[in-house]
């Protein structure tokens, strides 16, 4: 009888210790792809650490997660990994600021002509763990020409629509 509470106090401790191991460790860096953003400038993630959405082998067939850009009028960034990833808040990083964009880089073209396409990369951290947590991506863009006509004339405009990217996040942050 005695023996038997030994080894299930055993199992107990080595249960804690495996759990208590697993939350202090550092997450990452994990690598993400995502496809064009939606009209509330967020993107449903299409594979981590290389396994595709759809992959059979795929850990996290359940929820891939999302990630959202600060664009006009959203002041903050956010992110969300799969909760078994092991990130802060089960995954659910939003709110994070400052968010970060680099110069736009033109691959062909340039900000006039329609079609033209380029990069840039942004980063953010600062998502409900102070700052512990960081994500850095590079968008693809595609820059498209828009024309509204009114009465007496017609007003042409460029914009970039995102198309997609990659990127890492990390806790703690890697440089």
């Amino acid at each position: 009888m005695i023996t038997k509470r030994v080894i299930s106090l055993w199992h107990i401790i080595l249960f804690a210790a495996c759990v208590f191991a697993q939350g202090a460790k550092a997450q990452g860096p994990d690598t993400f792809t995502f496809g064009t953003l939606d009209t509330n400038h967020c993107s449903d993630i299409l594979s981590w650490d290389g396994v595709a959405a759809g992959d059979p082998n795929n850990p996290y067939p359940a929820n891939m997660g999302a990630i959202c850009f600060a664009l006009y009028p959203q002041v903050y960034s956010s992110i969300t990994p799969p909760w078994q990833l092991g990130y802060p808040n089960n995954g659910f990083l939003e709110n994070c600021q400052p968010t970060v964009w680099g110069p736009l880089n033109f691959t062909s073209g340039n900000q006039t002509t329609a079609g033209s396409t380029g990069t840039q990369t942004v980063g953010f951290s600062g998502c409900y763990d102070g700052g512990n947590t960081a994500v850095n991506a590079t968008v693809n863009f595609t820059v498209v020409k828009h024309v509204s006509c009114g009465r007496y004339r017609c007003n042409t405009f460029y914009s970039n629509v995102i198309q997609g990217g990659s990127g890492t996040i990390s806790n703690p942050p890697t440089t």
